[in-house]
């Protein structure tokens, strides 16, 4: 279920937000916001505001509890896709988004803290159930999940980036479809996680090796027999394209292992 309306008030960030409501951006930086806070961004910002895209909270304190309400918030920021009139298809989600840019740095964040934003991510997907072909036509042109998330300088260690790269090996687009007209436009702009920041985090050789596992099966699944679907359905789907882990303890042969498998990951695109 979705999180219940905040407990505790913040009368000029609840402002802040309000005056924003029609905005796709919204930046929070450099507020002293606490954990406590995350729980009225978290109702007002991200489940009350169907235009919100970006949000950047950035260099305030809101720690691991924080990070729980915006995990408990993103997990219901989804869209899901239920619909048997075909009509009702064709222009009812153009332009639907949920939040798609997420900047948490420099927030006190560890392990427990990236362990609730895992959990979001590895939900963080499109899933489709339709057997209507012509449902497909513009159904999903413009549908995003989270993806860039920004936790440098933070506290996550090995632990944390574990967490995440768990995450990373579902944090993934599935097709699976038999209609071939519904391939035509239905993936143009399908996108699971591209940029993570992790730099700054305290993360050793160990949590790294977690990465290079993840990587490794972070991709996009083409179920699908008839050949002319493939001639445009891979255009923008996109898997981890950018992984900043600078300032870590990691060492250059893992590191060089992470970059290879980003650079598949890049070349997997065109």
């Amino acid at each position: 279920p979705p999180p219940p309306p905040p407990r505790s008030r913040n009368p000029r960030l609840e402002e802040i937000i309000a005056n924003h409501h029609d905005r796709e951006d919204l930046s929070l930086k450099f507020m002293a916001l606490t954990g406590v806070d995350m729980e009225i961004v978290a109702y007002y910002a991200i489940l009350r505001n169907a235009t919100l895209t970006t949000l950047d909270i950035s260099l305030n304190m809101v720690g691991d509890d924080g990070a729980r309400h915006l995990a408990d918030a993103l997990a219901n920021n989804k869209v899901t896709l239920n619909q048997s009139s075909r009509i009702a298809y064709i222009v009812n989600l153009l332009l639907k988004q949920t939040l798609t840019i997420l900047h948490v740095s420099a927030n006190n964040i560890d392990k427990d803290g990236a362990k609730h934003l895992a959990k979001v991510l590895a939900n963080n997907k499109v899933t489709f159930n339709q057997s209507s072909p012509i449902a497909y036509i513009v159904n999903i042109l413009l549908i995003q999940t989270l993806t860039t998330l920004n936790l440098d300088r933070n506290s996550i260690g090995n632990e944390g980036v574990g967490h995440l790269a768990s995450a990373l090996e579902n944090n993934k687009v599935t097709l699976n479809q038999s209609s071939p007209i519904a391939y035509i436009v239905n993936v143009l702009l399908i996108q699971t996680l591209t940029t993570l920041d992790i730099s700054w985090n305290g993360i050793g050789e160990g949590g790294a090796g977690h990465l290079v596992n993840a990587l490794a099966i972070n991709k996009v699944t083409v179920n699908q027999s008839s050949p002319i679907v493939y001639s445009i359905n891979l255009l923008l789907i996109q898997t981890l394209t950018t992984l900043n882990i600078s300032d870590n303890n990691i060492g250059d042969n893992v590191a060089e292992r992470i970059a290879d498998r980003v650079r598949e990951n890049q070349a997997r695109k065109f």
